[in-house]
């Protein structure tokens, strides 16, 4: 319903694929087409329909395959598809994201909760770093699945 609401007057939509069952993502990435995909995280999520976290990769990262060559493929370095991945993102432009590795594109680095229960943290960019104030309490959100990196 949501690419249907779509006209020639949108610039971006965000769209986001969820799957219980292998296949569907590549289903979904095909009526999608994006130029811009990202796998939050890897979980132990509807394993009756994949099998096991390795189904689960499998599919995430079916919406890589459907990127095209060049285009920005966003993968959480701490939660990634390993072997599942690497043949597909060969092509693709690749930014990791984490909150541990350093080498990583974009980086959280002095975490810290605030007054509030909401964490404060520095995000660390090739353009720079930024000061980031989450509104939602929990250190668990931290993690990248809430930054949007690419529109720095």
């Amino acid at each position: 319903m949501t690419l249907l609401r779509l006209t020639p007057a949108d610039e971006f939509a965000v769209i986001e694929l969820g799957a219980n069952h292998i296949g569907e993502i590549a289903y979904t990435t095909a009526l999608v087409k994006p130029d811009i995909a990202l796998v939050t995280n890897l979980a132990a999520a509807h394993l009756e329909g994949f099998g096991s976290l390795d189904g689960v990769a499998k599919a995430k990262g079916e919406i890589f395959q459907g990127l095209a060559d060049g285009a920005l493929a966003i993968v959480n370095s701490e939660s990634n598809g390993g072997a599942f991945w690497d043949d597909v993102l060969e092509s693709k432009r690749v930014l990791t994201m984490t909150v541990k590795d350093a080498d990583a594109d974009y980086r959280a680095q002095h975490i810290r909760q605030g007054e509030n229960g909401c964490y404060v943290f520095e995000l660390v960019t090739p353009q720079g770093v930024y000061p980031v104030t989450l509104s939602l309490p929990g250190e668990h959100n931290v993690q990248m699945r809430y930054w949007q990196p690419w529109r720095r």
